[in-house]
C-alpha cells in the first residue's frame, strides 16, 4: 500500500517531486486494482507551495482530467496556511487555465491561518468562484504567523484581526450557504482588540444558515456590552466555546439569542465556583448546570441542551430540558 493510502495529509510540507511520486504511486496502486477513481483526493488538506506546482505543471493530464471532470460525492476541504518553501507566485494563481481551478470549485470546508504572503490570495480565489455556494465550513485563525507581514511599525496581532475580517466579509458575500464557523482569536490584550474580537463575532452571526459556531480564547470584563441589540442566530443549534472566561461566557449569552440551541460545549472555560479535577463527576455536573442554567434563560425559552465539558472528564456531559 503506498503511503498516500495510509497517511492522506502527507502532501504536507513536501516538495513538488515528492508530492508528484506519492500521486504516482496511488496511480500505480488504483490502477493495479482496477479503480482510478481519486476518491481520496477530496479528503487531502492541500499546501500552496506543493499543490499549485505539481497540479499545474508536472501533474498527468489523463489524471487532472479525471479529478476535475469525476468529482464523486466526498467534499474538497482546502487548507491554506504559509507555505513553507515561500509565496504562492499570484501567476499561477491567475492563469488563464481556469479549468485548472475548476477542481476547487466543489470546496466544502476553508481553514486559513492569516495572514497569507500575498494578502490577495483569498479574494482572487473568490473572484475566480473557487470558492461557490457549496462552502459550508470555515475556520479562521488571528495566528502568531501573522507577524510574518507586519511592518516595523504595525501590531501583528492587530493585523491577523484585520486579515480575518477582511476574510470573513469576502466569505460572507460569496458563501452564503455557510454553516460552520470557528473563530480562533489570540488571548486579547488590549480592550480594542477585545472590541475587535466581539465585532468578527458579530459578523460570524450574520451568515443567514449557521448552525455551529465555536470561539475560542475570548475574554471580556464584567458586564461589556458589544452590542445594543441582542444578536438573533434562529438556525443554531451548536454552540462551543474554548477557554473563554467566566465574564466572556456571561457576556455571549446575555447577547445573543438563539432559539434553537441543542448542544453546548464548555471546554476548558472557567467557573464562578472553585474548580479542582478532584471534583466527583456528580459534583461537578451539579455546579456547572447551577451556573448555565440561569445563562440560558437569557438565549432560548426553550431548549434540550446536552451540556458537555472535558476540564474534568472526557465524557462529562449532562442533557438539560426544558421544553415549552
Amino acid at each position: 500500500m503506498p503511503p498516500l493510502l495510509a497517511h492522506p495529509n502527507c502532501y504536507i510540507g513536501r516538495s513538488p517531486d515528492e508530492v508528484l511520486a506519492l500521486i504516482l504511486a496511488e496511480v500505480r496502486h488504483d490502477t493495479a486494482c482496477g479503480r482510478l477513481k481519486c476518491r481520496r483526493w477530496r479528503n487531502v488538506a492541500i499546501s500552496q507551495s506543493t499543490f499549485w506546482t505539481s497540479f499545474d505543471s508536472d501533474f498527468p493530464p489523463e489524471l487532472k482530467k479525471d479529478i476535475l471532470h469525476r468529482r464523486g460525492t466526498l467534499p474538497l476541504n482546502i487548507h491554506l496556511s504559509n507555505p513553507p518553501l515561500g509565496p504562492l507566485p499570484l501567476a499561477e494563481l491567475r492563469s488563464s487555465r481556469q479549468r485548472d481551478f475548476d477542481a476547487l470549485r466543489v470546496a466544502r470546508s476553508l481553514t486559513m491561518s492569516f495572514p497569507f504572503h500575498g494578502t490577495s490570495l483569498l479574494q482572487e480565489l473568490v473572484t475566480k468562484e473557487i470558492i461557490a455556494n457549496s462552502l459550508v465550513d470555515i475556520r479562521l485563525h488571528q495566528s502568531d504567523e501573522s507577524g510574518l507581514e507586519a511592518g516595523p511599525n504595525e501590531d501583528h496581532r492587530v493585523l491577523g484581526i484585520s486579515h480575518m475580517q477582511s476574510r470573513l466579509n469576502l466569505c460572507s458575500t460569496f458563501g452564503p450557504n455557510v454553516q460552520t464557523i470557528a473563530l480562533v482569536f489570540a488571548h486579547a490584550e488590549t480592550h480594542t482588540e477585545i472590541h475587535s474580537q466581539m465585532q468578527l463575532v458579530q459578523k460570524a452571526s450574520r451568515f443567514h444558515v449557521l448552525t455551529h459556531l465555536s470561539l475560542y480564547n475570548l475574554s471580556t470584563p464584567q458586564n461589556y456590552h458589544f452590542t445594543k441589540d441582542r444578536v438573533a442566530l434562529p438556525d443554531l443549534h451548536s454552540f462551543t466555546l474554548v477557554r473563554l472566561d467566566t465574564a466572556a461566557v456571561e457576556n455571549l449569552f446575555k447577547a445573543l439569542k438563539i432559539p434553537g440551541l441543542r448542544h453546548l460545549s464548555l471546554i476548558d472555560c472557567i467557573y464562578p465556583f472553585p474548580f479542582t479535577t478532584a471534583l466527583d463527576r456528580e459534583r461537578h455536573l451539579e455546579l456547572l448546570s447551577r451556573w448555565v442554567l440561569p445563562l440560558l434563560s437569557h438565549v432560548s425559552d426553550s431548549w434540550d441542551i446536552c451540556l458537555e465539558d472535558t476540564v474534568g472528564s472526557a465524557d462529562t456531559f449532562v442533557t438539560i430540558r426544558k421544553l415549552s
